[in-house]
């Protein structure tokens, strides 16, 4: 049976979703505990992750989802995670994962400022260059100025692509007891300069779990 935990408080609803065959899913990290304050009730969101993995006997997530780059969604995550886009960001303790999921906004947006939302655009740019290891959910269309100022072709990554409208491929309610079907973001481009609202380009999924032919 899949196991649903949120962390919702101070973490920008920082959800850990264990599916029924085994596979673990982590959406956004916002560890924003002061941990200098004592009064501070917030989750240390980091040690709390770190147990639940090492319970399971394993080191690394098979998906981790960024919705949106904003700081409450990925605070210390350049603390916490193993980065295949530069060694510094390697070593004993950190935590890899498999696949990320992130909204082409990720990847095209030039507003970039916060140290740990710049990690993970790197990341995301890195893994979507390599052609590997990266679903980007939006309209092709989006990414078609980025792929021709870095030289990679759209046409070869068009199979890591999942637009607003469309299942998610690689998880089934028959194999992992759950379907993610895709609502946002459609197409949208956030510009350095602009004011900053990245909800609109944020990533937005329905996941309908099943269990014993039931589904939720």
């Amino acid at each position: 049976m899949a196991k649903l935990t949120f962390f919702p408080l101070g973490n920008a609803d920082s959800i850990l979703i264990d599916l029924a065959d085994g596979k673990k899913m982590l959406f956004d990290f916002g560890d924003q505990k002061d941990r200098d304050d004592p009064k501070d009730k917030r989750i240390d969101l980091s040690d709390a992750l770190r147990k639940d993995l090492k319970a399971a006997n394993r080191d690394y997530y098979d998906v981790f989802v960024v919705t949106h780059l904003d700081l409450d969604h990925v605070q210390r995550a350049g603390e916490f995670f193993w980065f295949e886009h530069a060694k510094k960001y390697q070593g004993e303790g950190r935590i890899k994962f498999t696949e990320m999921w992130v909204p082409a906004a990720i990847i095209c947006e030039s507003g970039c400022e916060e140290e740990d939302a710049c990690i993970i655009q790197a990341e995301a740019r890195h893994r979507f260059k390599e052609g590997r290891g990266i679903r980007v959910f939006s309209e092709p269309s989006m990414l078609e100025d980025w792929c021709k100022k870095n030289g990679v072709s759209l046409k070869d990554r068009a199979h890591l692509i999942t637009n607003a409208g469309e299942v998610v491929p690689g998880l089934t309610k028959d194999k992992n007891g759950v379907e993610f079907f895709a609502h946002c973001p459609f197409a949208h481009r956030t510009e350095k300069g602009e004011e900053l609202d990245r909800h609109d380009a944020s990533l937005v999924v329905q996941a309908t779990f099943e269990e014993s032919g039931v589904e939720t």
